[in-house]
């Protein structure tokens, strides 16, 4: 993200924005750079999510997002889940399974608060963004 932008300027009609390096973005580049920084949240909102509640392993991970329209590999799975355990919110266990180790990933008391802390963040930018009559219609499909 480009955080410390210099300026913003139209020339040709396209759209740029001039970084603190001095380097031009196109708008579409700056989306595209968003968009990924927010799936990333979003890929690791749905790590803590399902290992608060039961241990998660890499490749039942992979599958459960895919069930959401995320389409990633180990090698951009296995990043993640090492970040959330140097920041102290996962920690990993080793399992033999069918006579292969095998990695869990399991949330802790620190990765469980700021979980919670997501979760009323998402809460409040969800009561934000729909209407009550969406909230409504999203409750009923999952009921």
């Amino acid at each position: 993200m480009l955080t410390n932008a210099r300026g913003v300027g139209n020339e040709s009609e396209r759209v740029f924005v001039v970084d603190s390096a001095g380097a031009a973005l196109s708008l579409s580049a700056a989306v595209i750079m968003n968009r990924k920084r927010l799936a990333v949240d979003f890929i690791e909102l749905h790590i803590l999510h399902h290992a608060s509640e039961a241990p998660v392993y890499g490749l039942w991970m992979l599958e459960e997002l895919g069930h959401h329209g995320y389409r990633l590999s180990a090698s951009h799975l296995y990043p993640r889940f090492h970040r959330l355990v140097r920041q102290g919110l996962l920690r990993q266990l080793l399992k033999v399974v069918d006579g292969k180790l095998r990695k869990y990933y399991v949330i802790t008391a620190r990765g469980r608060r700021h979980w919670e802390g997501q979760k009323r963040r998402l809460v409040e930018l969800v009561s934000e963004a729909l209407s009550d009559a969406e909230l409504r219609r999203i409750l009923e499909k999952k009921h």
